[in-house]
């Protein structure tokens, strides 16, 4: 038998009965603060974002500015075509997740079953391309080629085809007005990185996944301006991504048209003529070489003399900026940027570095009448020209007597430019050079530009 009295038994319930009820109720007071602190203290910060969670947007791509000459004549324009897509929420809802609805459509389009699958899936860091960059729950578009009678089969067994849709689109179009190219004026366009996102989160213009943007050329240039704003749709969804409504909905607003200054029937006179003079070159016998001219790549600007404005660029090897629309396949990215290619891409008229040769004379002419020399002459135009022991000679060493510079311009005589030079730099101290030269040559050839960019309305200007 327990010798505990009855007293002491008691004591030690009440005091495990007060410490439970302290326990409880400490458990009640934390439970309360919490929930104080979740429903008012930070009430309205979790209800948006729990509205937020539920709510998924549509993205309504706006219809893309086009790209003008003088004349009002599009050089880049939208043309409409059958857009085929799918509704990858829909496809979802399937038992096998909408695979046989894609491999019935890929017979349809006359396309691979996996080519299909792919462009439906999401993108992610272990996601190669081709994959789905946008939302979700818009439209993914599978071809921009659908003949109408594939519309039609997709459209007339709509029970086969759940989820897939074929509509009219518009899709980028180059014109080529007059046969005319401007490939590397024009530019392209490619779907957008998570860099330009990141870098026009702030701007007027903020960019959408499902962007297709500028990458080159005046599409690059007025990219903001020419793109114009998409339009959005907010749905409401369940935790199962279902749509039970919509909350709002806004318009896309087109972009606006760009009027360049380049005159399309010019602009296709400059492109075949610098083609034809290439094919010419390279006919020629180049006696420095002892081989053929290779003339693989040239550049034409034609420009109005009182106003400045150009009125054609043209630039060889091109492209046809088409090959861009809808996706450009791995193949003929190769052949516009691969070691082969001599990098069509490149705008040789505003990016091509090279020796000036004989045009650099109109900045001697222009340096010799700064510093004094009379623009009548006469001046010798010898066949050569001897500095030490190294013999300038004239170009196939033609001898024209005493000639004025603006004959020495025409002829193109190069002793008349060396001694003139030549002369100058003993002037100026030749191998000891005075401390505060003349220097009228360096000083002209600035005052022309070199060393600067012209500042013209075309992306990645070298100087």
């Amino acid at each position: 038998m327990s010798n505990i009295p009855e007293t002491g038994r008691t004591t030690r319930v009440t005091v495990r009965l007060v410490a439970l009820q302290i326990l409880v109720f400490s458990l009640l007071l934390t439970l309360g603060g919490r929930l104080w602190y979740l429903q008012i203290r930070n009430g309205d910060e979790y209800t948006a974002e729990a509205a937020n969670n539920h709510v998924q947007q549509v993205v309504h791509p706006a219809v893309r500015g086009s790209i003008l000459d003088a004349r009002g004549v599009p050089l880049a324009d939208n043309e409409t075509r059958l857009v085929v897509s799918a509704s990858r929420t829909e496809l979802m809802k399937l038992p096998d997740d909408g695979k046989a609805v894609l491999t019935r459509l890929a017979g349809v389009l006359g396309m691979k079953p996996k080519d299909v699958m792919d462009k439906v899936r999401l993108c992610d860091a272990k996601t190669p391309q081709p994959c789905w960059n946008g939302s979700p729950y818009q439209p993914i578009p599978i071809t921009d080629e659908a003949s109408a009678k594939q519309a039609l089969q997709i459209r007339e067994r709509e029970e086969d085809f759940p989820g897939i849709s074929a509509e009219p689109t518009a899709v980028r179009r180059y014109a080529a007005p007059a046969g005319s190219n401007a490939a590397q004026v024009l530019g392209y366009l490619s779907p957008v990185t998570d860099e330009q996102i990141k870098e026009a989160e702030h701007t007027k213009s903020p960019l959408l996944r499902s962007d297709q943007v500028g990458s080159n050329g005046l599409e690059r240039q007025y990219d903001s301006r020419l793109r114009g704003k998409a339009g959005v749709t907010r749905y409401e969804v369940d935790n199962l991504g279902r749509v039970i409504g919509q909350r709002e909905s806004q318009r896309a607003r087109p972009g606006d048209n760009v009027v360049t200054s380049i005159d399309s029937r010019v602009q296709a006179v400059a492109e075949k003529e610098l083609d034809q003079a290439m094919k010419e070159a390279r006919t020629q016998f180049d006696k420095n070489t002892g081989t053929n001219y290779k003339a693989d790549s040239g550049a034409v600007v034609v420009m109005e003399a009182k106003t400045g404005r150009v009125v054609a660029m043209a630039s060889n090897p091109t492209y046809d900026p088409n090959a861009w629309v809808g996706g450009i396949s791995g193949k003929d990215y190769k052949k516009l940027t691969g070691k082969n290619s001599n990098y069509p891409l490149l705008n040789r008229a505003i990016q091509g570095q090279a020796a000036p040769g004989s045009i650099f004379k109109v900045v001697p002419t222009t340096a010799a009448v700064n510093a004094g020399y009379s623009f009548n002459g006469p001046y010798a135009c010898t066949s050569s020209f001897n500095i030490g022991s190294q013999v300038f000679k004239n170009f196939e060493s033609e001898n024209y007597g005493g000639i004025s510079l603006g004959r020495a311009l025409e002829v193109s005589c190069d002793t008349v430019f060396y001694r003139i030079a030549y002369d100058e730099w003993k002037k100026d101290g030749g191998n000891k050079p005075k401390k505060h030269p003349d220097d009228w040559f360096y000083k002209t050839a600035h005052q022309f530009g070199l060393g600067k960019e012209t500042g013209i309305d075309l992306p990645n200007e070298v100087t």
